[in-house]
């Protein structure tokens, strides 16, 4: 198993927006105002496997393949048939078990080491057998080593050819491309948002025995948006989807405090549970489990803050207006990144200093609407 990437591969921000209820609507809201002419423009981004799959757009996610669910995944990168570049999404994924291929900058030489001394870290490549089972090869894919590589889904144009997102196309025009810095020296890095070097170590752990050290890349990629789904969904949770189905989860009231002595101690004997969840004990399993979720859900809001100090900079509030009918005021935001413009709120996605706000330092936390601004955008 990983051993570094297991906390940001399971709550890994690109995997919120599949499984989010908003992303759901606003695909099937815009598929209903253009006739379905914009087809799997949100879709096939958003959730690679569904749409390699050929799932259809507007089914409940409660419905989807649970590869799909998980949005964008190990193998959206690590089994990408081609490089395609600027594709805005249209990307093949080759299918397969644990057992095929997948591919990674670094090539095959560390897996095959591995498979050449089976006793040690117990591992088969063959589906018959029983024991720890593997990848058979690891393709070199150079391309990913690549900013280019990063095109393939964050260069986007809409259906009618407007230019929506052109985060490569910025990249490469910034002074960061000039010096060398890569995408990924900013979004795979020590500190997430600033080029801040790599750790080293193992890659993976395989039956206690540690692979050969190397450089290690950060997999969270922390973003300014956040989760707004039960957390018994997300993030992504092998026990807890083992354990109730999704529908189950989402009739579990976190809220109200199910599965805590607090609650559990008052409840009424005729409490209207639903069916999945009458039994006492399942309710404090549930509990345990959404308490893990809430802590790693909490470690994430950390990444997201982290993110957009490195990213952004406001200026001390000028009032401009403070009178019995209410206050007005403005404020800077300017660009501390050298690989990419200030976002704004005429793109598709929602621009993050009108949504996270409320992560940035104390003294900037902001409620009401304000007027802005724009350096070195």
């Amino acid at each position: 198993m990983p051993s570094k990437a297991v906390p940001g591969v399971v709550g890994v921000a690109a995997r919120v927006a599949q499984m989010s209820p908003l992303l759901m609507a606003m695909q099937n809201s815009i598929n209903l105002g253009t006739s379905n002419t914009t087809g799997d423009f949100c879709l096939r981004c958003h959730s690679p496997v569904g749409s390699d799959l050929g799932e259809p757009l507007s089914i409940s996610n409660l419905d989807r393949h649970a590869a799909s669910r998980e949005g964008i995944t190990c193998v959206i990168c690590h089994r990408m048939s081609l490089h395609y570049r600027k594709m805005s999404g249209r990307i093949g994924i080759d299918q397969g078990d644990l057992f095929d291929p997948i591919k990674g900058p670094g090539g095959n030489s560390e897996l095959a080491r591995i498979l050449s001394n089976p006793r040690e870290f117990r591992v088969v490549t063959d589906r018959e057998k029983l024991g720890r089972g593997i990848h058979v090869e690891v393709k070199p894919f150079f391309e990913m080593t690549q900013p280019s590589f990063c095109a393939s889904c964050h260069e986007v144009f809409a259906p009618n050819g407007l230019r929506i997102e052109e985060v490569f196309t910025e990249y490469k025009n910034s002074p960061a491309a000039d010096d060398g810095t890569s995408c990924n020296d900013c979004h795979m890095s020590n500190v997430q948002g600033i080029p801040s070097g790599y750790q080293e170590g193992p890659a993976a752990v395989i039956g206690g025995k540690q692979s050969a050290p190397r450089m290690l890349t950060n997999h969270y990629f922390a973003g300014p948006d956040y989760s707004v789904i039960h957390p018994g969904i997300f993030p992504i949770n092998k026990r807890a989807s083992e354990f109730k189905s999704l529908a189950d989860w989402l009739e579990f009231d976190v809220d109200s405090g199910w599965g805590t002595d607090l609650f559990e101690d008052s409840c009424p004997e005729d409490f209207p549970f639903p069916d999945s969840w009458v039994a006492i004990d399942d309710r404090y399993e549930g509990r345990e489990i959404i308490d893990a979720q809430l802590e790693l859900l909490e470690w994430a809001k950390g990444q997201r803050r982290t993110v957009l100090e490195n990213g952004f900079a406001l200026s001390e509030p000028r009032i401009t207006r403070s009178d019995g009918g209410g206050i007005e005021f403005e404020i800077d935001v300017k660009n501390l990144t050298r690989g990419q413009r200030i976002h704004h709120p005429h793109r598709c996605h929602l621009a993050p200093f009108t949504v996270d706000l409320r992560y940035l330092p104390q003294r900037h936390q902001l409620r009401r609407s304000l007027s802005w601004r724009r350096e070195n955008c």
